[in-house]
C-alpha cells in the first residue's frame, strides 16, 4: 500500500467513517487494507464478518501476529464477547511464534479476559441511581438502608442527595443517620447539612465542620499529634478511625476538645481495642500527653459510647 493510501484510510478510521473504509478495502488483500477493514468491521459490530475475515485471510494477517492478536482480542473485549476472546486466545497459543511481544500477550490476555469478564458481570449487578434513591426513600429496613448507602458512588450520587439528606433527619436509628451524613461528606457534598443528633435534636453541620471528616486541618493536627506520641502505626490508624464517630456523636460539643486530652483518650481506647500489652499504665499515657486525667476519663467513656452506638 502506498503511504498516501494508508494515510487516507487511517484518516477515515479516525473520523469514524467505517462504511467508507469497508468500501475502500473490499476485495483488497494488502495487509494494511485488511487490518483497516478488520478494525472497521469491529467498530460497526460486524463480529461474524470479522471472524470470517480472520479465518479467510489468516495466512496474510499472521505475518503481523502481535497486531492481529491485539486487534482481535481488544475488539472482542470492548464488545464484552469474553467466551470468543478466550477461544481465540486458545487458538493463538497453538501457533508457532518468535516474538517476545506475542509471548507476553499469550500470558497477559487470558488474565485480562477473566478480569474484564468479572468486572462486567459485577457492573451488571449494580443498581441504577434511581433504584438506589428509591430504596433510600422507601425502605424501612435499616440493614438494607446501610447496605444500599454503600452502593452510592460518583456515578449515582446526584440521584441520592435528597434521600440521604432526608435520612439525616429521619426517625431511624442514630447509626443510619450518621451513615447518611458520612456518605454525603465522603462524596463531596458542599452545603450545610441539617442533622438529627444522638438526642434527636436538630443541628446544622457546616462545610467547615465536616471538613474535619475529610482530612481538614484539625484532623491533620490530630494525626500528627498521634503519630508523635505513638510508635505503632496500627494503633494510630485505629485511633484516627474512632475520631469521626466520636466527633459526630457529640457534635457540636466535640469541637471544643483540647488536642492533648482528645489524643490521649483516643490512644487509650485504641490500646484497649487492640489489647496492646506495652506495660504502660493509664497514668503513664496521661503523663506522655501532658493531659488532664479527669477530662481524659470523660472522653474515654464518650469515645467508647460513640463507637458502640454506631
Amino acid at each position: 500500500m502506498e503511504k498516501q493510501e494508508f494515510d487516507n484510510l487511517y484518516s477515515l478510521l479516525e473520523k469514524g467513517q467505517y462504511d467508507l473504509v469497508l468500501k475502500a478495502t473490499e476485495g483488497n488483500d494488502d495487509i494494511d487494507f485488511l487490518f483497516c477493514r478488520l478494525l472497521s468491521l469491529y467498530a460497526t459490530a460486524q463480529f461474524e464478518e470479522a471472524r470470517k475475515l480472520i479465518d479467510k485471510k489468516f495466512d496474510i494477517l499472521k505475518e503481523r501476529l502481535s497486531l492481529l492478536i491485539k486487534t482481535n482480542i481488544e475488539s472482542l473485549l470492548a464488545a464484552n464477547l469474553f467466551q470468543e476472546a478466550e477461544e481465540r486466545m486458545e487458538f493463538y497459543a497453538t501457533l508457532p511464534y518468535e516474538s517476545q511481544e506475542v509471548e507476553e500477550m499469550l500470558q497477559s490476555y487470558p488474565k485480562e479476559i477473566k478480569q474484564k469478564e468479572k468486572e462486567y458481570y459485577e457492573s451488571m449487578q449494580k443498581k441504577s441511581g434511581n433504584e438506589i434513591a428509591s430504596i433510600l426513600t422507601t425502605s424501612r429496613d435499616e440493614s438494607e438502608l446501610i447496605s444500599t448507602m454503600n452502593e452510592v458512588d460518583e456515578n449515582n450520587f446526584l440521584d441520592c442527595i435528597d434521600p440521604l439528606l432526608n435520612l439525616c433527619v429521619s426517625t431511624f436509628s442514630y447509626s443510619v443517620r450518621m451513615f447518611a451524613l458520612l456518605t454525603l461528606v465522603s462524596k463531596g457534598y458542599s452545603k450545610d447539612i441539617t442533622f438529627s443528633n444522638k438526642d434527636n435534636q436538630s443541628i446544622t453541620v457546616t462545610l467547615k465542620d465536616y471538613e474535619v471528616l475529610r482530612g481538614g486541618e484539625e484532623l491533620r493536627k490530630l494525626a500528627y499529634s498521634l503519630q508523635s506520641n505513638i510508635n505503632d502505626s496500627s494503633l494510630v490508624n485505629i485511633a484516627l478511625s474512632l475520631y469521626p464517630l466520636y466527633y459526630l456523636y457529640y457534635f457540636p460539643s466535640s469541637k471544643s476538645d483540647e488536642l492533648s486530652n482528645l489524643g490521649c483518650a483516643l490512644h487509650i481506647v485504641a490500646r484497649d481495642y487492640m489489647q496492646t500489652d506495652d506495660q504502660l499504665t493509664l497514668e503513664n499515657i496521661v503523663g506522655m500527653w501532658n493531659a488532664n486525667p479527669d477530662k481524659v476519663l470523660t472522653l474515654i467513656n464518650k469515645i467508647k459510647e460513640s463507637s458502640e452506638n454506631f
